[in-house]
């Protein structure tokens, strides 16, 4: 690794993440699908040796330096100066994983197919699961959730519906409990989802749910709650509520 790619830690974990997965690359069996490049001219010209000359460096670390800050498309840039497919696929992997990028979820559909064994798999998933449009085929959700198992509270709740709607009632409202107690919800998707499925939620499930968010500390989403859990439980919540004010 050469020192000035190794000045910050963001652009020596990317460095030599696609240093690995480059070899991997190289590696992989022939039906493998391939990195996106610019062209493919481009492509075959250069290919995906995992090697970089020094002017090339030079423009991976400036795409690093760029991701870095949050500045996408001059991060693109210089990626595509480096003059290899894998320079671009590193700063997308970034972008898609930044909480502060506009991402959608057709782009990390499309890198989660491209690339399914990249690192921070989750991550990408949960961001996937956040932005699935709400017009998205009801099958299709479907066919991706047999694909990626969902992992956030949103994610399950839209594979619960699905089911419900396909007439898996039984293990739908399960999934929705599961969905309720375990998952995290912004305040108003929180109001939706409570008011579309109030009947399939009990007073158990909202007491684990409050158990579970006092634990996690997430005291605003528990505050919200205390109303709809059992009297003794919202005593108790109440009560840790004010011991972590202490």
């Amino acid at each position: 690794m050469r020192r000035g790619l190794a000045r910050t830690g963001m652009g020596a974990a990317l460095a030599g993440c696609a240093l690995a997965l480059s070899t991997a690359c190289s590696s992989a069996a022939p039906d493998a699908p391939p990195p996106p490049v610019p062209s493919a001219a481009h492509a075959e010209r250069k290919g995906a040796n995992g090697i970089l000359g020094d002017a090339q460096w030079r423009a991976f670390r400036a795409a690093l330096d760029a991701a870095s800050r949050g500045e996408w498309e001059p991060a693109a840039r210089s990626a595509e100066r480096a003059d290899h497919p894998l320079a671009l696929a590193v700063v997308e992997w970034h972008r898609l994983r930044s909480p502060d990028s506009d991402v959608s979820f057709a782009e990390i559909k499309a890198f989660l197919e491209a690339y399914p064994d990249w690192p921070e798999r989750a991550s990408l998933i949960r961001r996937a699961e956040e932005s699935m449009p709400e017009t998205y085929p009801r099958q299709a959700a479907r066919a991706w959730f047999a694909r990626f198992p969902p992992l956030t509270g949103p994610g399950r709740q839209r594979l619960a519906e699905a089911m419900i709607a396909d007439g898996e009632t039984e293990a739908g409202r399960g999934l929705l409990r599961k969905a309720w107690i375990e998952g995290d919800f912004p305040a108003d998707p929180e109001r939706r989802f409570l008011r579309t499925h109030r009947r399939a939620l009990g007073v158990e499930d909202h007491n684990s749910r409050l158990d579970r968010l006092l634990w996690d500390e997430r005291r605003g989403a528990a505050r919200r709650l205390l109303r709809h859990a059992g009297e003794t439980q919202r005593r108790l919540g109440e009560a840790r509520l004010r011991l972590r004010l202490l």
